[in-house]
């Protein structure tokens, strides 16, 4: 019998960041990538507990059966943008990327740095166009990925795509939000004056007004702001109303029998989005299905499902569960999300066909959302649309600001959505939005008990914007028991 091994970085040439090596980063990450190419079932590979290693993209492994990853001490990023690695398309280099790997844990109790506030600056000022996310698993089966602090993704934290039976537990992911947010709003200033809009910011309360949408979750709830925003949006253009995104998701997991449970999540984009599977995604199943989510707390834009475009194969996302949340001055709270494109496409025979998605058996229970600042509820087209780029069939991210329009998709299929024991307080907007199709509603679309408080006296003006007290309903088959507001009523919406 081979005994395990544990295999330090430090054997394979890993130097910590206060040795001051000449492209320590590119040796630090050939490091890591040798010590697991070495690696055999049963052994650990470390990052030494005490030590910070600096790290340039492009690590990888394949193929590791048995092995574990022991994150113990720190990795932080290369800060220099311009010499991260990258592809032969000049795409960035993601940070880590495991491919087809089996019985494989990550784990350690460290930390990764992503140093992502470079990347945010490049991308905000049109420097940037490709940015690394940090962890990528590309069909891996009997995953654990647990015990480890991520901070601040130059995009997306963690991506599992196409795996099956992946548990993730005790991962706590930030981003670092204020920096977000001045970044954003640097982008919202720079886009209003292209678009002729500099007399709003000479004046403080509009500036200050737009400043607030892009801080998401952290509106200051006084009654004087609460009053501009409920006249203000019926004025301003979309060019200073938009709130931005850097694309900073936490967990996006695609495939199938996750159990993800015991996490925080504070970011600035969706803190889970769920991803869709089709028939010719060669991965664990035709469709993402059987995946828990439960004792989280998320505070970003979304519990989110999608979106889910249409594919010539089928896209689908079935059998979800958000179980026991807490969504804490978050930006958006349920999000239900298709995406544009219907239409013909080829299929994986090469056969013409109608392109399809499916959104079924998603179910929200006991969901506590408070002071949401944008949707508590959204189901629907995902919100996308660029201002000042051509509509199409994109729904606009201020709707329905602004006059703006929010199409819907037809060749998805939203089937079966349940939302239990959900409580929403305080919400800034009016409780949610449902969007159906006309020749495709949604079905079965259940609300028990799903109760508002709009805050009282106090907060007299909560809620009342832009349908006053109540949901926003077209295109769905709705039934409620012991809910406040009802939503909608019982019958086709339209």
């Amino acid at each position: 019998m081979t005994q395990s091994a544990v295999l330090s970085i430090d054997d394979f040439g890993a130097v910590t960041q206060d040795n001051h090596v000449a492209n320590a980063s590119l040796r630090n990450r050939d490091a890591l990538t040798a010590a697991l190419r070495a690696s055999a079932f049963g052994d650990v590979v470390t990052i030494p507990a005490g030590k910070t290693y600096i790290m340039a993209g492009g690590g990888s492994c394949t193929g590791k059966v048995g092995v574990t990853l022991s994150i113990e001490g720190g990795l932080v990023a290369d800060s220099d943008r311009q010499a991260w690695p990258a592809d032969d398309h000049g795409h960035a280099l993601h940070f880590f990327t495991v491919n087809s790997a089996r019985n494989f844990t990550v784990t350690g109790g460290g930390s990764i740095n992503g140093n992502g506030m470079t990347w945010w600056d490049g991308f905000i000022l049109g420097e940037v166009h490709s940015r690394p996310r940090m962890f990528i698993f590309n069909d891996c089966v009997d995953l654990l990925f647990e015990r480890l602090l991520l901070e601040n993704a130059a995009d997306q934290h963690v991506n599992f795509n196409r795996c099956a039976r992946v548990e993730v537990r005790f991962v706590d992911i930030r981003t670092d939000r204020f920096k977000q947010r001045q970044l954003k709003t640097q982008r919202a200033f720079a886009r209003a004056r292209a678009a002729g809009y500099s007399w709003a910011l000479e004046r403080r309360e509009l500036r200050e007004l737009i400043e607030d949408i892009q801080h998401h979750g952290e509106y200051p709830g006084r009654t004087f702001k609460e009053w501009l925003l409920d006249e203000a949006v019926k004025l301003l253009p979309d060019a200073l109303l938009q709130p931005e995104d850097l694309n900073t998701d936490g967990l996006d997991p695609s495939g199938s029998d996750f159990h993800i449970h015991d996490c925080s999540i504070l970011n600035d984009d969706d803190s889970i989005a769920v991803k869709p599977m089709d028939k010719a995604s060669n991965g664990p199943s035709d469709c993402t299905q059987n995946i828990l989510i439960e004792n989280m707390v998320l505070t970003g834009f979304g519990a989110s499902i999608g979106s889910v475009p249409p594919s010539a194969d089928t896209n689908c996302v079935r059998n979800i569960t958000f179980r026991n949340i807490s969504m804490p001055k978050t930006g958006k709270g349920i999000y239900v999300k298709s995406n544009p494109s219907c239409g013909k496409g080829h299929d994986r025979h090469g056969n013409l066909v109608e392109k399809t998605s499916i959104i079924d058996g998603i179910t929200y229970e006991n969901v506590r959302i408070t002071d949401p600042f944008w949707w508590a509820i959204w189901i629907g087209p995902q919100q996308q649309h660029e201002p000042g780029s051509a509509l199409g069939d994109d729904c606009a991210l201020e709707y329905p600001l602004c006059k703006s329009s929010c199409p819907t998709q037809g060749c998805t299929t939203f089937s079966n959505i349940a939302m239990r024991n959900v409580q929403i307080e305080r919400p800034m907007l009016s409780p949610g939005v449902i969007l159906g199709n006309a020749s495709n509603p949604m079905i079965n679309i259940t609300f028990t008990r799903v109760n508002v408080d709009f805050g009282g006296a106090k907060y007299p003006l909560r809620g009342r914007f832009p349908y006053g007290r109540n949901y926003l309903c077209h295109n769905a088959q709705i039934t409620s028991a012991g809910s406040s507001p009802v939503p909608c009523s019982s019958e086709m919406v339209v």
